[in-house]
């Protein structure tokens, strides 16, 4: 559980959640309300929610719900942003969890990521 393990992934994480939280925590704090942090009620189409249960055996089943989310609300397909998230926040962790430090982490590894890349890119490039 994230609370318990700050540097544990959490399963779906995309906005406004505890990463991206907790990177503005650490670059921007003064952004940040953490007063007006929400743990979102989240709810899936039947599809994606198959998906996101079968992930941890099967990732690339996350190919299929990526797909399968943020659809028009028209489509009838119940992918909507409104229709997904109760406040617009996309995260099956809270983001009342998030800290500066995990982001500092976060961020911290980005940039090492970035730097093996471009390492590995001079080898080859021509």
């Amino acid at each position: 559980m994230a609370e318990e393990n700050p540097e544990e992934p959490i399963p779906f994480d995309w906005h406004a959640g505890e990463g991206e939280t907790s990177s503005m925590l650490y670059l921007a704090p003064s952004l940040v309300d953490m007063s007006e942090a929400e743990k979102p009620v989240l709810t899936f189409p039947p599809i994606v929610q198959k998906t996101l249960e079968n992930a941890e055996t099967e990732p690339n089943l996350g190919l299929v719900q990526e797909a399968n989310l943020f659809r028009p609300k028209d489509s009838e397909k119940m992918a909507s942003s409104r229709e997904i998230s109760s406040n617009g926040v996309f995260t099956s962790g809270d983001p009342k969890n998030a800290t500066a430090e995990r982001g500092r982490k976060s961020k911290e590894r980005q940039i090492q990521a970035a730097v093996q890349f471009i390492e590995a890119w001079k080898k080859v490039s021509w």
